[in-house]
C-alpha cells in the first residue's frame, strides 16, 4: 500500500494515526518540501509527541482533573497543527532560506580572510616633551590621543621661559613649538609589545 493510500485510510484525528501512518506522513511531506529543515521539523512534532505522552502518563498517575487534561492536548495539538503548517507552508522559502545562509556564511569566510590578510596596527600613544636645544628632553605626559594632550600642551607651552619664536604642525599631527633654546613637542608614538621589546624592537624617541 503506497503512503498516499495509507494517509487516504487514516484518521481524521492525528491522535489516533499508528506509526506506520506517521512515518507514512513524513516521506510524503520529505518529498514535498525537500529534506533541509523537513526532518528538523519532525523531529519537533516527535518532541511534542513524546511531551504529550508524559504529560498523559502524569495526569492518569496524578489523577488531576478531566478538564485540566483535555486542556493540556488542546494545547499540544496547536502545537503540533502549528509544525505541520510550517512544514508545508515553507516549501520554497526553505531553498530560499538555504541559499541566503550559505552566501552570508561565504560572506563571514571572506571578510575574515580580508581581515587575516590585513597587517597590524600597533595601538598608539602621545608623547609631551620639553628640552634644550642639543639636550636633549624629559617626557612630561603620556596620552592616548591628541585631544586628550591639549590641557597639558597649552600648559607646558605657558611654562616655557622665553618668547615662542617658531610653531609647527608636522604630518601625522605632531606639534613642535620653539622658544629661546628651549623647545616643546607632542608627537605620537607607537606603543611597544613584550614581544619587540625582548626582540630589541622599540619605539621609543630616545
Amino acid at each position: 500500500m503506497s503512503d498516499r493510500e495509507i494517509l487516504r485510510q487514516a484518521s481524521d484525528n492525528s491522535d489516533d494515526w499508528s506509526d506506520e501512518t506517521w512515518a507514512a506522513w513524513g516521506r510524503l511531506a520529505d518529498q514535498a518540501h525537500g529534506r533541509e529543515s523537513v526532518p528538523a521539523l519532525l523531529a519537533e512534532v516527535e518532541r511534542l509527541r513524546a511531551e504529550r505522552s508524559e504529560l498523559n502518563q502524569m495526569i492518569r498517575s496524578s489523577n488531576l482533573a478531566a478538564v485540566t487534561a483535555r486542556a493540556e492536548r488542546d494545547r499540544f495539538r496547536s502545537a503540533w497543527q502549528s509544525a505541520r503548517f510550517r512544514a508545508e507552508a515553507r516549501g520554497e522559502g526553505i531553498l530560499r532560506e538555504a541559499k541566503n545562509r550559505d552566501f552570508w556564511q561565504e560572506e563571514a569566510h571572506r571578510l575574515g580572510a580580508e581581515l587575516a590578510a590585513r597587517p597590524s596596527v600597533s595601538p598608539q600613544v602621545w608623547l609631551l616633551m620639553q628640552g634644550e636645544d642639543h639636550e636633549g628632553g624629559n617626557v612630561l605626559g603620556v596620552y592616548a590621543t591628541r585631544a586628550a594632550s591639549r590641557g597639558g600642551f597649552i600648559a607646558a607651552a605657558r611654562r616655557l621661559h622665553f618668547e615662542i619664536d617658531g610653531a609647527e604642525e608636522r604630518e601625522g599631527g605632531s606639534l613642535h613649538l620653539h622658544a629661546g633654546c628651549d623647545w616643546l613637542s607632542l608627537t605620537p608614538h607607537a606603543m611597544t609589545t613584550a614581544e619587540a621589546i625582548e626582540a630589541g624592537e622599540d619605539n621609543l624617541p630616545f
